[in-house]
């Protein structure tokens, strides 16, 4: 049998298609072939014209979702990103204070850094013993942006008083010992300028104080630089007061000698910035402070008279150092805390947090205990609080466990508390994390180092969804191969760095939340 197919017709039944019934039926020469019944209409130009028009929106949707939608990681919306992430660094000391460096796309995280003091026997590192550096981390990510090596360990560290290149984004100062202050690019981390000191012959540098940020006296659209330098010659010790380029860290004139002085320390501008002032020590031990207008000075310097003309640029911060700071404020809730004594065994501390009657609503004290600075919290008024972290000493008063000659390995647990009070005043105490600590201790100090950790904390909105989170480093060393047998030597430990990142201001409202529907 032949094949049969249904006749078709685009139109209702009419004439046309009782016609094209019969054409069906023709035999002989007339017969049709199966080409001529299958044949179909060619289709109409407005049929052409939509087909093809239909072909195009797909080519065009694929390409809105290949190229237009996706963004850069560092623009996505936080309720994608849902910023939480560890990293962990070897063979490092990371060193707080942390900076944070705001540009127009993204933030990163800056930290100063110093080699392992007692490095493992398997593995290079990246900073030999006695020297250090930055690293600088992705926000987002925690990822390492860049390295900074530096020939020194780096002591102080601000990313937020000088715009080298004037292009919005602060760069880095960094202060290490015998005079070392370097400028770095904190979107590169390569090297700006270098203070040198021009010395007089027989003199060598002592020390150099993290410098005071002063207005542009130079016209050149950066921000300049105020620093003391303390120098000696044989047994004779002498003061410098030295104004340096921000843009290029040369000296604005002549270093200026203070021979009034034994000792010169806490250089600060005034609130006007028209004059520095400083504490001079005389050599009865006798203190007094001394005030001179930042004009005179420059006078001096150039050794031609100079007027004040000129203005400095917004946000002119100055590098805040807590240390022996022991009371902290925020919103109407008070905190002071006192450490005592010489850790691991015979110090002690004690919080106290008071409310705006002066009653306390927390109180903490333990001994074989430090309490590192705390950061303040305060969330558009809803909630605010502290966050501190702890060093407590687990066995103080046994024999430390010797790892030879003059070396000692410590055990110690570290806890981030935070403090938190809601609108209505209730208070909420939360053990965010608990961790334990190696420190090895020996003729070259103590490592992770004490004074090194104080400012270990930082709150800032990582992924500018306007939420904060709290970042914090932790070091520890770790057994290379942990056996039953106690370790030997420091060269069986690895030295970790761990920084995490927790999304707070998130999280801590859900706190009350719960607590509530109980």
């Amino acid at each position: 049998m032949g094949d049969y197919q249904p006749l078709q017709c685009d139109g209702e039944f009419d004439q046309d298609c009782v016609q094209a019934a019969k054409i069906l039926h023709r035999v002989g020469n007339d017969a049709m072939t199966k080409d001529d019944i299958y044949f179909k209409k060619p289709m109409s130009p407005v049929r052409k014209l939509a087909f093809v028009f239909s072909v195009l929106i797909c080519f065009l949707t694929i390409a809105v979702f290949l190229w237009e939608i996706p963004c850069e990681w560092s623009q996505c919306p936080s309720k994608i990103q849902q910023v939480q992430w560890e990293e962990t660094l070897y063979h490092l000391e990371l060193i707080g204070p942390m900076q944070s460096v705001h540009s127009k796309t993204d933030l990163s995280l800056v930290s100063m850094v110093r080699g392992a003091e007692w490095p493992s026997s398997n593995s290079q590192h990246q900073f030999p013993a006695q020297t250090g550096g930055l690293v600088c981390l992705q926000s987002l990510t925690g990822a390492v942006a860049w390295w900074a090596r530096l020939s020194v360990s780096p002591d102080q560290l601000s990313c937020s008083i000088l715009d080298l290149d004037s292009n919005g984004v602060f760069d880095c100062l960094v202060q290490g010992d015998h005079g070392y202050l370097v400028a770095i690019n904190s979107q590169s981390g390569m090297n700006v300028w270098k203070f040198v000191m021009k010395l007089n012959k027989g003199e060598t540098i002592e020390r150099i104080t993290f410098p005071v940020i002063i207005p542009d006296v130079t016209g050149d659209g950066v921000n300049d630089l105020a620093a003391l330098c303390k120098c000696h010659s044989d047994d004779t010790h002498i003061n410098y007061l030295v104004l340096l380029s921000g843009k290029d860290g040369t000296f604005i004139g002549k270093p200026l000698k203070i021979t009034s002085c034994s000792d010169i320390y806490g250089l600060a501008l005034d609130d006007d910035m028209s004059s520095l002032y400083y504490t001079c020590k005389k050599q009865d031990s006798y203190e007094n402070e001394v005030s001179q207008k930042l004009s005179d000075l420059l006078s001096k310097a150039l050794n031609r008279s100079v007027t004040e003309n000129w203005s400095h640029r917004s946000r002119l911060r100055q590098l805040l150092v807590s240390e022996g700071l022991v009371d902290f404020r925020v919103a109407n809730h008070k905190m002071n805390i006192l450490n005592s004594g010489h850790c691991p065994t015979s110090c002690s501390a004690s919080v106290n947090v008071t409310d705006r009657f002066n009653h306390t609503v927390w109180t903490y004290h333990a001994n074989y205990t430090y309490v590192m600075n705390p950061v303040l919290i305060h969330f558009n008024h809803t909630i605010t609080g502290f966050v501190l972290k702890f060093w407590y000493w687990l066995y103080p008063h046994q024999e430390s466990h010797s790892l030879g000659k003059d070396t000692k390995m410590e055990k110690i647990r570290e806890c981030i508390i935070i403090i938190a009070f809601n609108a209505a005043g209730e208070t909420r105490i939360v053990n965010a994390s608990q961790t334990d600590v190696t420190r090895i201790c020996g003729s070259l100090g103590c490592q992770p180092d004490l004074r090194y950790q104080l400012n270990s904390l930082l709150i800032d909105d990582l992924d500018r969804d306007g939420y904060q989170e709290l970042v914090y480093t932790s070091v520890s060393f770790h057994e290379l191969s942990p056996q039953e047998a106690k370790p030997t030597s420091p060269n069986d430990f690895e030295l970790h760095s761990k920084m995490q990142v927790i999304r707070l201001q998130a999280e801590l409202p859900k706190l009350y939340q719960v607590i509530a529907h109980q």
